[in-house]
C-alpha cells in the first residue's frame, strides 16, 4: 500500500446501477456530512493489486449489497483531487451493472442517507458533478448501441 506522501494518484470507480428494462437508474444520496448530494456508486481503488472491476464490484456490494456482474464502459477520466490535503490526479473508470426494476438496495449508512430510480433522462437534473452527467451520457449512448447485455 502506498504512503501518504507517495500517493500521487488516485485510482477510482463509479457504478451505474440500470434497472433491467433500461429505463430507470438508481440514485444514492450521500449523508449531509459527506455532501448530501445525489450521485451513482463510486469509490475508490483500495489495494495495490485490485483492478478497477474488483473496485467497482466491492464498492457495489458495500454500497448496495447488490451482487450482480459489473460491466466495464471502457469509458474514464482524469480530474484533480485532493487527498490528505495535497492536490493530486485521480482517475475514474466507469462501469454498470442491470439489476431488477425498483430493487431495494441494503444501503452504507456511513455513506449514504436515501435512495431512489429514476428515469435516465431525469437523472441528470438530480446529479451534482458534470464527471457523473457524462458518463451517464456515454452510458445511455452504449445502450443505444449495444443491446445484448441482459
Amino acid at each position: 500500500m502506498k504512503t501518504d506522501d507517495e500517493v500521487s494518484k488516485i485510482d477510482k470507480v463509479q457504478v451505474w446501477i440500470v434497472s433491467k428494462n433500461r429505463k430507470e437508474v438508481l440514485l444514492l444520496k450521500t449523508n449531509p456530512s459527506r455532501g448530501g448530494f445525489w450521485q451513482p456508486v463510486t469509490g475508490g481503488v483500495e489495494a495495490e493489486d485490485e483492478t478497477f472491476l474488483e473496485a467497482a464490484q466491492r464498492e457495489l456490494k458495500e454500497e448496495t449489497g447488490f451482487e450482480e456482474d459489473v460491466w466495464d464502459l471502457n469509458y474514464s477520466f482524469e480530474f484533480e483531487a485532493k487527498r490528505h490535503g495535497k492536490q493530486c490526479m485521480a482517475t475514474e473508470s466507469v462501469f454498470f451493472t442491470l439489476v431488477s426494476n425498483h430493487a431495494a438496495p441494503l444501503l452504507d449508512e456511513k455513506e449514504h442517507a436515501d435512495f431512489k430510480w429514476v428515469r435516465i433522462d431525469e437523472a441528470l437534473n438530480w446529479i451534482k458533478f458534470d464527471s457523473n452527467k457524462d458518463a451517464l451520457l456515454f452510458l445511455t449512448r452504449f445502450f443505444e448501441t449495444n443491446v445484448d447485455k441482459n
